[in-house]
């Protein structure tokens, strides 16, 4: 097989992947929603509230797995360095002219760098008050975001699909 060809294996198998993490991150969403109901049922239940608070950080973790895959995929590297979170996602939300389009939108961008930093306190503070009207909020911001991120990440699933050998 080719180097071009081998290349452009590797894009198609990235078409395919995202399309499989589509399908993960629906099954995340719908955790989502099902413990923010039962958060809205039972605003004082601390169980319920963290579970929700831990489905977003999942949430957010896969959204920057999926990222992180595809511009390894199509751009050859991941950014890296102490802020290689916000940087992968300014990343992810720019074009490459001639060479690729905006993975997300930056309405999905803004989504989710308030997902990013919920993400860090959740990891980085210990003895977290969890507050469950933020984590409805976030839970709300999240089902907000599903839609417009499926939507960006299926324009390039299909933008994937459509290269050819010679790259165009």
């Amino acid at each position: 097989m080719s180097a071009d060809k081998r290349d452009l294996a590797r894009l198609k198998l990235a078409a395919a992947e995202l399309r499989a993490d589509l399908g993960d991150l629906g099954t995340i969403r719908d955790r989502i929603a099902g413990f923010s109901t039962r958060l809205v049922e039972t605003p004082d239940d601390a169980a319920v509230c963290s579970a929700l608070a831990l489905w977003l950080d999942h949430y957010y973790t896969a959204c920057e797995a999926m990222l992180g895959r595809l511009l390894a995929s199509i751009d050859g590297l991941v950014p890296s360095g102490e802020d290689w979170h916000a940087r992968l996602l300014r990343a992810s939300s720019v074009g490459l002219p001639g060479l690729r389009p905006p993975l997300v939108s930056q309405a999905a961008r803004g989504s989710l760098d308030e997902l990013r930093g919920f993400r860090h306190k959740l990891r980085h503070t210990y003895l977290l008050e969890i507050d469950p009207r933020r984590i409805e909020e976030l839970a709300q911001r999240s089902s907000e975001l599903h839609p417009i991120l499926v939507t960006d990440l299926q324009g390039i699933a299909r933008w994937l699909d459509g290269l050819d050998e010679t790259g165009a």
